[in-house]
């Protein structure tokens, strides 16, 4: 068991603060937002424009090897959450701490309405157990200029040149600044991720009502999630998916180079189990078997990624016998009627490149472009569809704001360069590609997770829940449709304007071909005072709702709910690129009876076909994954596969989910 201790810090400032709120938005076109209605006034409280605070934070945060917590979840006065830790309040008082005098108002918020499926919600939660948070008294002169009702000093919808300088939340709750964010603030960022997977927030019936299934368990939900796969239609594309590091192993065959990920395994500590992918499921050398497999199953597509080091060792320098491999590969499947979709960037980014900076070094962007020129002038005869990333948040937000994954980085300064570095590579590497293979079909693919915001009141609840939406789906989409930064719902976006230079935003608009949308479950917002921020998103515990090993709620509306977001921003096509669950597989004679698995699938595919039928142009559906791989900083303790792999000899068995596919699809199998 692997624990983690917050140490325990002490908030001692105060302000008086007012926070506005002007209007909301309209629906503008597909989806997008921008007008304002200045006016409405929005208080915490019930009536007080100052707030006290003397915070302090208290937890103690512990994860097994399947992410469980050590000691019970308690639930909190405004929607606060984590191992033990509270808030309380009154109701004329609201927590806020600051070292100055000052804060000028954050205001302006910009309600989205999305295809109308991120609605506002009303949640309320009751004060449980005892609080580490208690009140104190203002301290002498921290009060501040209250400004006139609807009018807001931060005006400007998009981040980019010419923004007005940096507004004061960036120093929120800390004595100094550490480029332009509070100590404080970061550490309750940089604990989101361990947080939200070793911990999850307060359940409450009232909270589970608007998002709970039609059935109450996986079990009855199967009951009529029945449908025949063909009904879907002979064009819809049926494939699995895997990714280099995960599978392949070999890291030094044939000249390939460390990756972050050789890197970062080979660190104490950094992985659950302690293990590397040095040997994965030695797919660089068992391809053929794991083409084999795809094609018993019955798929018609295998969805792989490009290892950039094998390719390119040292991030520019080409090595033709990686090239070769994926030659070999690519062939493999194309003889066995298996079309082959490749992600080009599954995040084993080169060492070499980050020990230049990796991500939030900005010749990135055209190192990346001369990579896929590469590859599409190598592999373009053979490959037709494409994939430019694989969720760029989770690997920028993990890998360069949290720790938790490589390169192993911390702190808004590296995730905000790296985050607009990686949706400028997006439109770069698109015309990159199509340059270098005019028939390519290009895509990338994103995890989007429809929130559910929870506070004290209707006002806040949507307050959490559009920051955590504008942060977590819509500043990875909209810089890419145009669109810019959604610096109304989440302000702390505006801190990107450093990195934005004359241009950036026309060039990171892009027109794929698809989108595909990778979807797992749905994450809670609970309203937090964290100005600019306003909420910790984490994973939900509610104790009605089904879930994984990893403690995932299993939620298959929210997919439903994705892909009629998506489909408001008005995308030709829409794939769903990853689906899948991981359980507690057992090996019994050569079987793994994983029913639970295959009702997972039939719930998720029946919000598919129902997207379908409203008009959502969802067209395929690959399931992840194609085996147990290494799941990387949780190393071999999951398992999504729809074969399992004894990694002692590396054999692999087919599960009952990837017999019921097989059947299903036509597959040999079985």
């Amino acid at each position: 068991m692997r624990r983690r201790q917050i140490r325990e810090g002490h908030l001692d400032a105060s302000l008086a603060q007012r926070f506005g709120a002007s209007g909301c938005g309209r629906r503008i076109g597909n989806g997008v937002h921008d007008a304002r209605n200045a006016g409405s006034d929005e208080r915490l409280g019930t009536g007080r424009c100052a707030a006290v605070v003397v915070a302090r934070f208290q937890s103690h945060v512990g994860g097994g090897v399947t992410g469980a917590l050590a000691g019970r979840r308690q639930c909190q006065r405004f929607g606060v959450w984590g191992a033990g830790s509270q808030m309380r309040t009154r109701a004329d008082h609201f927590a806020v701490t600051h070292d100055h005098a000052a804060h000028p108002r954050i205001g302006t918020d910009r309600a989205t309405d999305i295809g109308g499926q991120l609605q506002s919600r009303t949640h309320h939660l009751g004060v449980h157990g005892p609080s580490f948070f208690t009140l104190g008294r203002m301290r002498a002169g921290a009060s501040r200029r209250l400004l006139p009702s609807g009018l807001s000093p931060l005006p400007w919808p998009t981040v980019g040149p010419g923004v007005p300088p940096d507004p004061p939340f960036a120093r929120v709750a800390g004595c100094h600044r550490r480029f332009g964010v509070s100590p404080i603030l970061e550490t309750l960022l940089s604990q989101w991720w361990h947080r939200a997977r070793t911990t999850s927030p307060p359940h409450s019936d009232i909270l589970a009502r608007p998002c709970r299934c039609l059935c109450e368990t996986v079990a009855q939900r199967s009951k009529i999630c029945t449908m025949s796969l063909r009904e879907f239609g002979d064009e819809f594309t049926w494939g699995v998916a895997t990714a280099a590091y995960q599978i392949e192993g070999a890291p030094q065959a044939d000249g390939k180079g460390p990756s972050i990920w050789d890197t970062f395994t080979h660190k104490p500590g950094t992985i659950l189990d302690g293990t590397t992918g040095d040997v994965a499921t030695d797919s660089y050398r068992r391809f053929p078997e794991d083409v084999a497999l795809v094609h018993s199953l019955g798929f018609d597509a295998y969805r792989f990624s490009l290892s950039w080091p094998r390719i390119q060792p040292d991030g520019r320098t080409v090595n033709q016998r990686g090239l070769d491999y994926y030659k070999r590969m690519i062939d493999s499947c194309l003889g066995a009627g298996i079309d082959p979709w490749v992600t080009i960037y599954h995040w084993d980014l080169p060492q070499a490149l980050e020990d230049r900076g990796g991500w939030t070094n900005r010749d990135i962007v055209e190192i990346f472009a001369d990579f896929v020129t590469v590859v599409g002038e190598a592999l373009g005869d053979r490959v037709r569809n494409w994939m430019v990333f694989n969720e760029p948040m989770s690997f920028t937000m993990l890998g360069y704001m949290l720790g938790e994954h490589a390169p192993g980085r911390r702190g808004l300064n590296n995730f905000f360069p790296a985050m607009h570095h990686v949706n400028l590579a997006t439109a770069v590497g698109a015309g990159a590609l199509r340059a270098a293979a005019p028939d390519a079909v290009v895509g990338t693919t994103q995890y989007l997770s429809p929130t559910m915001g929870t506070g004290p009141g209707p006002q806040l609840a949507a307050r959490a829940e559009r920051a955590a939406n504008a942060m977590l789906n819509r500043a990875f989409l909209e810089p890419n449709l145009g669109l810019g930064y959604p610096v109304d719902d989440a302000p702390i976006l505006r801190m990107m304007r450093r990195y934005i230079k004359d241009g950036d935003l026309e060039r990171c608009k892009v027109d794929l071909d698809f989108l595909g949308v990778q979807y797992y479950t749905r994450l809670r917002a609970p309203f937090r005072p964290i100005p600019g921020l306003w909420t910790i998103p984490g994973f939900g515990d509610d104790p009605d709702v089904e879930k994984t090993s990893l403690g995932w709620e299993i939620r298959p509306e929210g997919l439903g709910m994705v892909l009629d977001m998506v489909n408001a921003y008005g995308y030709p096509r829409i794939v769903v690129t990853e689906g899948g669950a991981s359980f507690v597989d057992e090996l019994v004679e050569g079987r793994v009876h994983d029913q639970r698995r295959i009702a997972y699938y039939q719930s998720h595919l029946a919000q598919v076909k129902a997207a379908m039928e409203r008009g959502v142009p969802v067209d395929g559906y690959f399931c992840w994954s194609l085996m147990d791989n290494f799941e990387w900083a949780e190393g071999f303790v999951p398992r999504f596969g729809l074969a399992y792999v004894d990694y002692e000899t590396q054999h692999r068995y087919i599960k009952d989910s990837g017999y019921w596919f097989a059947s299903e699809l036509g597959g040999t199998a079985g």
